[in-house]
């Protein structure tokens, strides 16, 4: 009886890790580099969160290519030089920029007026970042526009942009900038861990519709990567040990090239991987369980809390106003 319920268990581990490395052997081995110019038919692509970090990665290997680009990002300095960066280095490519702040409502009329008279065929939803601290003691507006700039604005673009690749019938590329932080819960990180498992969910679900009208969909999970992803994270001691050991984000570009329309999902890097296998290894369910006794052993979170704490004692001392 022990003997046939361990084996059962023996093989769904077998079956589990064997269809996991098929689809990092994928990835990772079998798959080259892919013209997507040539793939998709492809002369303009749109990324967010294209003026630095893997978005600008992104638009240089689109450029390399000789596909078109629009830039998609915050309306500041960077945004010109980056767009005056690289018309200078591709001048025979076409570069357009759209200076939104992708975690405002009313983005979306602005990046379709900058687009009524293209076909963007190539979506790179790559705009995200961080917002560190406890939950309840960061400001609602402010988690919302996280939540607003990683979740609802690739929600936005794609439903947009894959509506028009349908009824113009172009073959099409989908992409969403997950994240391996997805894996495990990220206290004083609450939103981002979510979010991002949002984006690969929402990835997964979308494949199917959108490969039926000649749209491949496909979400990565970089590595930490050498970005400006980490500026709104100055003193989180677990994201600067992830600075430390960061690639350069070309590499995440490389990847999606070489893995579009092959792959849904990618684990990219030693630490996606690795993380991946863990859950693997222990249950999802049972790492939430363990994870509320494990905070108080992390420096960030004693600071975060303490800080609360001392903030509330201030609030409650102080004179109410008659």
């Amino acid at each position: 009886m022990f003997a046939w319920i361990g084996s059962i268990f023996m093989w769904c581990a077998i079956i589990s890790f064997v269809t996991y490395l098929i689809n990092t052997l994928i990835h990772e081995v079998i798959a080259k580099e892919q013209n997507l110019k040539t793939k998709y038919n492809a002369k303009w692509a749109l990324v967010t969160g294209g003026s630095s970090g893997m978005g600008k990665a992104i638009a240089e290997k689109l450029a390399q290519q000789k596909i078109n680009v629009v830039i998609v990002s915050l309306d500041d300095q960077l945004l010109k030089d980056t767009t005056q960066e690289l018309r200078t280095k591709f001048p025979q490519v076409e570069f357009r920029s759209v200076g939104v702040n992708l975690g405002q409502p009313g983005f979306l009329p602005e990046v379709i007026e900058a687009t009524k008279d293209i076909d963007i065929s190539l979506l790179f939803n790559n705009a995200g970042y961080v917002t560190p601290g406890l939950f309840f003691d960061v400001s609602l507006e402010r988690q919302m526009n996280n939540y607003h700039c990683n979740v609802t604005a690739a929600v936005l673009l794609t439903h947009h942009f894959l509506r028009l690749m349908g009824e113009k019938n172009l073959k099409g590329l989908i992409t969403f900038t997950s994240s391996s932080g997805m894996f495990l819960p990220t206290p004083t990180m609450t939103l981002y861990g979510c979010t991002k498992a949002f984006l690969t969910s929402f990835a997964a679900s979308l494949a199917p519709e959108a490969r039926a009208i000649g749209v491949d969909v496909l979400a990565i999970h970089p590595s930490p990567t050498r970005t400006r992803f980490y500026d709104n994270a100055q003193g989180v001691q677990m994201l600067s040990f992830a600075q430390r050991i960061a690639v350069e984000p070309s590499e995440v570009a490389d990847c999606l090239f070489k893995n579009a329309g092959r792959v849904v999902v990618i684990d990219q890097g030693l630490t996606s991987i690795g993380l991946k296998m863990l859950t693997k290894i222990i249950d999802g369910n049972f790492i939430s369980l363990l994870f509320p006794f494990i905070p108080h052993l992390m420096e960030d979170f004693n600071k975060a809390l303490n800080d609360w704490n001392k903030n509330l004692k201030e609030r409650l001392a102080a004179p109410v106003a008659k």
